[in-house]
């Protein structure tokens, strides 16, 4: 659509969809001209219509004010001093990945589905860390129940989407969306929830990300509801799982596909750690090539696949050059 009519297009009778790289910066970047920086279009990140109560507090719909609140908890646990601390724990689910491949694959001659196993790895690493539980999908080689749960919710969005633009369509995507769909959302919510009560109750030296959230428990400014931190569980088990591994899975695929690329890297990596137990993260970083194709891998396959839609405030703003109405939606 784009190719035939331009980087901008109007898609819905309020709503522009943009692939010009300047709009990226005007719709989602802090603006320094008098004009409000763009907020979430409510038709997007509102409650489901259907959701019957089981809302949670997440960062991902939350309002300008609360998301700048919850951030500010979050970031020490992504920060380089928290990685640092935590890499000893991913080097061990890394290890496990490679030892678990290496036997699945005997000689070489039997294939193994990537994509499971990079989510394997990536469920495992994230339920550590935001359950300080081990989910043993790496040791048990399959999906956990609440994990294929985890995939239902994405379709369960896909259908949200339907009754916040035609408010009319509720009753009969309700009824299309399939009942085990429904159920296994309820369930992946209730376990998550019960799996965050667990981990706030818990007593561990070992740093996740919790470790920042409970240091602000006390705090009138900075703490976070017990609806916003179950809210959290669900969006880090989400954000940081099924979107690594999807970025993965086609990097893996385009360096197969690319084997000159492939040998670069290999000779890239292996000429800066002789060992694979000398790989690390702080020597990882400033690695052109490998972040040249990770680079590429995230514009190939992006693992969010649609945009994030933000209104334009009343005053009108200028995108690309363009000056857009107020209470146009951006995507």
């Amino acid at each position: 659509m784009h190719e035939k009519y331009g980087h901008i297009v109007r898609v819905r009778p309020n709503t522009l969809s943009f692939t010009h790289p300047c709009a990226f910066r005007d719709i989602y970047g802090h603006r320094t001209d008098d004009i409000p920086n763009l907020t979430k279009d409510p038709e997007f990140y509102g409650p489901d219509l259907f959701a019957k109560g089981n809302e949670t507090g997440s960062i991902f719909r939350a309002s300008d004010e609360d998301h700048a609140r919850q951030r500010r908890v979050l970031a020490p646990a992504f920060a380089e001093k928290a990685l640092k601390a935590q890499e000893p724990s991913l080097k061990e689910y890394v290890n496990l990945l490679i030892m678990r491949l290496a036997g699945k694959s005997g000689a070489g001659n039997k294939r193994v589905n990537l994509v499971d196993w990079y989510n394997f790895t990536t469920f495992d690493i994230m339920g550590d860390l935001t359950f300080g539980e081990p989910l043993d999908h790496l040791v048990n080689g399959d999906y956990s129940e609440w994990v294929r749960a985890v995939f239902s919710t994405f379709l369960f969005g896909a259908f949200a989407q339907v009754p916040r633009a035609f408010p009319i369509l509720n009753k009969l995507v309700l009824k299309a969306l399939p009942k085990t769909v429904q159920e296994k959302t309820r369930f992946y919510a209730q376990y998550s929830a019960e799996r965050v009560d667990r981990r706030l109750k818990m007593k561990t030296d070992r740093p996740d990300i919790w470790t920042a959230i409970l240091r602000h428990l006390n705090s009138k400014e900075k703490a976070m509801s017990i609806n916003e931190m179950h809210g959290t569980g669900l969006t880090l088990m989400v954000a940081g799982t099924e979107t690594i591994s999807t970025l993965l899975s086609g990097l893996t695929y385009l360096l197969t596909t690319h084997p000159t690329c492939l040998d670069r890297l290999v000779e890239d990596i292996r000429g800066t750690f002789p060992t694979r137990e000398s790989i690390n993260l702080k020597e990882l970083a400033p690695m052109r090539y490998l972040n040249a194709c990770i680079d590429e891998a995230l514009r190939m396959y992006p693992p969010v696949a649609t945009g994030m839609p933000r209104v334009v405030p009343l005053q009108g703003a200028t995108i690309c050059d363009e000056l857009i109405p107020g209470g146009v939606s951006q995507r």
